[in-house]
C-alpha cells in the first residue's frame, strides 16, 4: 500500500479515537457529521452532502481561495 494510499485508508482514524473519548452526545453526532461530510466529499458523492438529513434547508457556503471569496447562498446557488 502507497502512503497515499495508507493515508486515505487511515484519514478518519483521529475521528474514530475521539469518538470512544466523548461523553456528550451533540458532540459525538458533530463528530460523526464531520466524519460522514468527508467521506461523502472524498468520494465525489456530492448530492448526498446536501440531503435533508446533512444540511440545513437553506445552506450558506462562504468559499475562500486566492485571495477571493465567494458566497453561495440558498440550495439553489450550492447546487
Amino acid at each position: 500500500m502507497s502512503k497515499y494510499e495508507h493515508e486515505f485508508v487511515h484519514m478518519m482514524d483521529g475521528v474514530e479515537k475521539q469518538l470512544e473519548t466523548i461523553d456528550n452526545p451533540r458532540h459525538q453526532k458533530i463528530l460523526r457529521n464531520y466524519r460522514r461530510h468527508a467521506l461523502l466529499e472524498v468520494s465525489g458523492r456530492y448530492k448526498e452532502i446536501l440531503s435533508p438529513d446533512m444540511t440545513v434547508e437553506e445552506p450558506v457556503y462562504r468559499l475562500f481561495e486566492d485571495g477571493q471569496s465567494i458566497v453561495l447562498d440558498g440550495m439553489d446557488a450550492v447546487t
